[in-house]
């Protein structure tokens, strides 16, 4: 809400310069001094862009559009806060109000009413104030956006830096797994608090076979001639 607040008091500021000249001062004739020595005041019809570029009047619509697609860049990155310096934010700001300025006298007129025009630098061009609300604050952006990137890339070195010296790296132990007892699925589960029988070994429950030879020791000759028959 402050940022539109700005932006149009920006925006009065400029057309009401620009009302005041056109109704005081002659056109292209009339000089009124501001600060003796310093800058005056004119009232030139610009039919280009900021400081009188590109006058002829055959890009007016290019440069409507291109004002009114800057102030919906602006209004866009502000909403969704994709500008994290408020230096930045304000900057642009002023840069649309400034391009909205100029883009209302296009649309309206065809022309750019300029009127500051520098009594020490005879051939610099005349200029208003929303050429100061664009090149200004532009001039301060584009120094912004120069020096931000090595400064976070400063202090991201020092975060991670610091960040090892802090941290020492855990060491994970291997846990060992309980030991899990195989149960046969096919051998039914004994009942809870039934009594555990003692096993007993397989040569005790099961009868020892005899053997030939001991089978033979055991018969007499009557018992082998009958076998025989």
């Amino acid at each position: 809400m402050l940022y539109a607040i700005v932006a149009v008091l920006a925006l009065l500021l400029d057309q009401a310069v620009k009302y005041y000249v056109t109704l005081q001062i002659d056109l292209n004739t009339g000089v009124q001094p501001l600060i003796p020595k310093v800058v005056s005041l004119m009232n030139i019809h610009n039919t280009g862009a900021a400081f009188s570029m590109f006058s002829g009047g055959g890009a007016r619509w290019l440069f409507v559009i291109l004002a009114v697609a800057i102030t919906i860049a602006v209004v866009w990155a502000l909403a969704k806060q994709k500008v994290k310096s408020p230096l930045a934010r304000w900057m642009l700001v002023l840069v649309a109000a400034g391009a909205l300025g100029n883009a209302i006298d296009r649309a309206l007129y065809g022309y750019v009413v300029d009127m500051f025009k520098l009594e020490f630098w005879k051939n610099f061009a005349v200029f208003n104030v929303a050429d100061i609300f664009i090149t200004v604050p532009g001039v301060i952006l584009c120094i912004a956006i120069c020096l931000q990137p090595e400064d976070e890339e400063k202090s991201t070195k020092f975060v991670l830096s610091s960040r090892k010296k802090s941290v020492k790296p855990l060491k994970m132990e291997p846990k060992a797994e309980p030991e899990t007892a195989y149960e046969n699925p096919f051998v039914p589960a004994e009942p809870a608090g039934a009594p555990k029988q003692a096993e007993t070994p397989a040569a005790e429950s099961q009868p020892k076979e005899k053997t030939a030879e001991e089978q033979l020791a055991g018969l007499t000759v009557d018992d082998i001639l009958k076998e025989l028959k």
